[in-house]
């Protein structure tokens, strides 16, 4: 869903083909989405985890 719902400038390549997404999930809570895509346009997901308080912080000066 944070993925699929990702708002400028998100997505974001961060290297040899990933990218990072952030954004709230379903629960409400922030979270950092790493993945790829393969030629097929199949999504993988390498990593999602909560953000931290200061990675919050960030978002929403970067988000304004």
């Amino acid at each position: 869903m944070v993925v699929e719902l990702a708002r400028s400038p998100y997505p974001e390549q961060v290297g040899n083909g990933k990218f990072r997404v952030i954004g709230k999930g379903m629960g409400g809570q922030f979270v950092q989405v790493l993945y790829v895509i393969d030629p097929d346009e199949t999504l993988y997901v390498i990593h999602a985890r909560p953000l931290t308080d200061l990675e919050k912080r960030r978002y929403r000066r970067r988000k304004r």
